[in-house]
């Protein structure tokens, strides 16, 4: 599976890694594993490292990861960061920054990792 999900213990951050072409239905298995873990608690600190992946979605597919998440994730606040590398992922996370922005969901992309850290931790 191209996404590898990580609980970074000392940080608490949620880290999910992809790469290659990644789809749909794997991005919404990686979200799913973690919402489903009898661990998992808000609120949540979530990095989506996307640098060395190409998201294979089109707009509709971007909406219906929003949708998963707002129909799934388990209530409370968080904060997720996006870092993307090409300008086409960039665009995605942008669009999805906008979709789940009603749901209480902080989130904002990025193009370099350390400072997508160091606002999840802000």
């Amino acid at each position: 599976m191209p996404v590898d999900v990580v609980l970074e213990p000392e940080s608490g951050i949620i880290s999910y890694t992809a790469r290659g072409d990644v789809t749909l239905a794997e991005i919404v298995g990686a979200l799913r594993q973690v919402y489903e873990a009898p661990d998992y608690q808000t609120p949540s600190l979530t990095l989506f490292d996307l640098t060395s992946a190409t998201p294979v979605l089109t707009s509709d597919q971007v909406r219906a990861v929003a949708d998963f998440v707002q129909k799934h994730r388990p209530p409370g606040p968080g904060r997720a960061a996006i870092v993307a590398s090409s300008d086409f992922t960039y665009g995605l996370g942008r669009m999805y920054e906008i979709l789940v922005e009603e749901f209480a969901v902080d989130t904002h992309v990025f193009r370099d990792l350390a400072e997508a850290r160091q606002w999840l931790l802000a």
